[in-house]
């Protein structure tokens, strides 16, 4: 048979050693790359009568530190934008600029952010043992101020890295963290992609019917949360699993159901992966007695 494809929870993933490619999406609009708000401009500091000289120094110092902020949240923006471009090299530069303006300025918020952002970097660069390093350090921020979301995003990454360096016990972890963080702050959408996740790791291992069993419960929240894309996914993943089993027909469905889907929000590189994997299941179907 020839090879199909899979989708895990982030990036498009390189074609399994066996039969299946797997794709990923991250908890976040696919890269998980997070950007701050737009800052407030600080008031003007005034002198009122009678009050103290260190009040107003006080004053002029948080302005200080707003403008620094602001202009760190700038960088950090101009760094999305070159990622978006897949100036990866050139976006990891910028954020690590932000990154020293945070620190100096001791934005523990947006220090986790550009963290979370210079780890994303690494990781698409290939350089995985550097990501993992720097999405511990976003992971303690996360923690440290109560970011549960922020906190389940870098578990996810760092699931999906030691997946693809095949360490699925350490992955598994990563995204059974997820999970419950997901459960605890009620994020059904999180929920789900730690779900997704945890399927494919049981079934990269060959536990198709523990795959099954996550797939089928990571695509019911998706359709209450109307998660196209991760409908989509989903689907074609449990088309994968049936297929590994011998069953094309069920497998052919799933994937028919998913390429209809990528169709429709018009994501092609999902579409043609889904696509090869229709062919992969009809060619074998004509090979067989």
């Amino acid at each position: 048979m020839k090879s199909l494809c899979n989708f895990v929870n982030s990036k498009i993933a390189k074609p399994r050693i066996r039969w299946l490619k797997r794709l990923s999406i991250g908890l976040v609009g696919g890269i998980a790359i997070f950007t701050m708000p737009r800052c407030a401009v600080a008031p003007p500091v005034r002198e009122i009568a009678g009050e103290r000289t260190s009040t107003l120094g006080q004053a002029i110092g948080k302005q200080i530190s707003q403008t620094r902020k602001a202009e760190a949240d700038r960088i950090l923006q101009q760094g999305v934008s070159q990622y978006k471009d897949r100036r990866f090299r050139a976006a990891l530069q910028l954020w690590k600029q932000a990154l020293l303006i945070y620190r100096e300025t001791d934005s523990k918020s947006g220090e986790g952010v550009v963290l979370n952002n210079i780890s994303e970097a690494y990781r698409r660069l290939g350089e995985s043992s550097q990501a993992l390093e720097v999405y511990e350090q976003a992971l303690a921020i996360f923690q440290e101020i109560g970011n549960g979301s922020g906190e389940g995003i870098a578990l996810n990454k760092m699931g999906l890295i030691y997946r693809s360096l095949g360490e699925s016990s350490k992955a598994l972890e990563s995204f059974e963290q997820t999970l419950a963080i997901a459960r605890e702050i009620d994020n059904r959408f999180e929920e789900g992609v730690a779900l997704n996740n945890i399927g494919s790791v049981y079934d990269h291992l060959g536990e198709f019917s523990k795959a099954l069993e996550f797939y089928e419960q990571a695509l019911a929240i998706r359709r209450e949360v109307d998660d196209r894309s991760g409908e989509g996914m989903t689907l074609n993943n449990l088309g994968t699993v049936y297929a590994y089993l011998g069953d094309d027909s069920k497998a052919s469905a799933f994937f028919e159901k998913a390429l209809a889907i990528f169709r429709e929000i018009g994501d092609d590189d999902k579409e043609k992966l889904t696509l090869d994997n229709i062919r992969a299941v009809s060619q074998n179907i004509s090979a067989s007695p």
